[in-house]
This record gives structure tokens, C-alpha cells and sequence, in this order.
């Protein structure tokens, strides 16, 4: 798992944990839905 999605799991246990509504975009996203490319970051919205 490379930092960028661990860091993304770990964001979303604590949006989960305080039982905020969240979604990720972006390049994390994309790899997720989309067509994979290199990210380096992770925004929630």
C-alpha cells in the first residue's frame, strides 16, 4: 500500500469514526474509479 492510499485509509476511518459525510477526488479517485495515474496526494471534499 503505498503512503499516499494509507494515508487516504486512515483519513477515511476518522471521517467514518465522527460520522462525517466525505468523498475523495481527484488523482486518489481516479486510480479508484478511473484510469490509473500517479498521485501524491489525497482531497476530500
Amino acid at each position: 500500500m503505498t503512503e499516499v492510499i494509507q494515508a487516504a485509509a486512515e483519513l477515511q476511518a476518522v471521517c467514518q469514526a465522527h460520522g462525517w459525510r466525505f468523498c475523495f477526488i481527484g488523482g486518489l479517485a481516479v486510480l479508484r474509479w478511473g484510469e490509473p495515474r500517479e498521485t501524491v496526494d489525497a482531497e476530500l471534499m
